[in-house]
């Protein structure tokens, strides 16, 4: 597989579970034709080329043919990294394509993003590449199940429960290949959990930093928007938003109060250096300064700062977070409310 130079460092890309799917099922037709597959399986990728995936397994079950890819996320963080896609191929010869979710495929619980409640949670971009591979391979067509041993479990860590998937992974992918470290795909996500949200017809968005702050808000209905909060605050804006709730830990909600949007540690880890800039401006002496500034964590900072009752300074900070706010999407009529917590003091403002 390619590699990209990111971070410092060359990476290895990897390959979706649509192409794994696809790959899964080109082997199956395959081993059915030939009576044999070989080690890989050759695939065309959507936007031209090709890739070629190692066959875990092809074995005949009586006049189907089941094939497995594991699914290879190079060296991007996936879940679903290492499971085994597999496709179970019978052969069809009125030139038809039909393409089901077994084991581990998640299904649609409603309707969402053009597929109905109960479908299988097969993206199209995925489903025409196995129709590509087995078209291509057999232009009678073929029936088709995808299924995930162990995608059941894996999926509660992904989005799909809160995207109203049920019961499994989603075979997805628009490139067939897997940038590793990419933020697009988060972002995706967090676009479609907004349109999801917006359902609820709430005349406001409540923006939750990650599952701690879901977890406090017990069970309304908020997006996670984990440290993209240039996009979920500039994505929700587009769409109409006017009236923003925010919730999460001061570690994080502290850097919006001056002017950072993604929060993610690599990116911007100036919680102590903001905590020191609003005490400052409050007038507070050097030498509590010094020692918040020799701190490790937010915690930490917010225990010395509660002993030496500069409790104040959580205001200024929320102040701050809602005048950033409305900077950053260039509207002061905008209503911005922002709460804050620590696990030591729980709601601190």
């Amino acid at each position: 597989m390619q590699k990209v130079f990111k971070n410092g460092q060359f990476l290895r890309c990897g390959f979706t579970t649509g192409s794994a799917a696809a790959g899964a099922a080109g082997a199956a037709v395959e081993l059915l034709l030939d009576g044999a597959v070989g080690a890989t399986v050759k695939i065309d990728l959507p936007n031209g080329g090709y890739l070629e995936l190692p066959v875990e397994s092809a074995v005949h079950e009586g006049e189907a043919a089941v094939a497995g890819i594991k699914k290879d996320a190079g060296d991007d963080p996936d879940v679903t990294d290492g499971l085994i896609i597999y496709a179970s191929v019978s052969l069809r010869q009125d030139g038809m394509v039909a393409i089901r979710g077994g084991e581990g495929v998640g299904c649609y619980t409603r309707e969402l993003f053009g597929n109905q409640a109960g479908e299988a949670a097969i993206n199209k971009v995925p489903r025409q590449m196995i129709t590509r591979e087995i078209l291509k391979r057999h232009p009678g067509g073929a029936e088709v199940k995808i299924s995930v041993p162990g995608g059941a479990e894996i999926a509660l860590k992904t989005f799909n429960p809160r995207l109203g998937i049920a019961g499994g992974i989603s075979i997805i992918g628009t490139t067939g290949i897997v940038e590793p470290m990419s933020e697009s795909a988060v972002k995706t996500s967090l676009r479609l959990e907004i349109d999801l949200y917006r359902v609820t017809n709430q005349q406001f968005i409540l923006l939750a930093a990650g599952n701690h702050a879901l977890d406090r808000l017990e069970g309304s209905a908020a997006v996670k928007v984990g440290n993209f909060w240039d996009e979920a605050l500039s994505y929700s804006y587009s769409i109409g938003y006017r009236n923003f709730k925010l919730h999460g830990h001061i570690g994080k909600l502290i850097k919006l109060a001056v002017g950072c949007y993604n929060t993610h540690s690599q990116v911007c880890d100036v919680r102590l250096e903001a905590l020191v800039y609003y005490l400052s401006m409050q007038g507070a002496p050097s030498e509590l300064l010094h020692v918040i500034n020799q701190c490790l964590t937010a915690e930490e900072a917010v225990e010395i700062i509660c002993q030496n009752n500069r409790q104040s300074v959580f205001a200024d900070i929320q102040a701050g977070i809602i005048s950033r706010v409305k900077r950053f999407l260039k509207d002061d009529t905008i209503q911005v409310e922002a709460g804050f917590y620590s696990f030591g003091r729980g709601l601190l403002i």
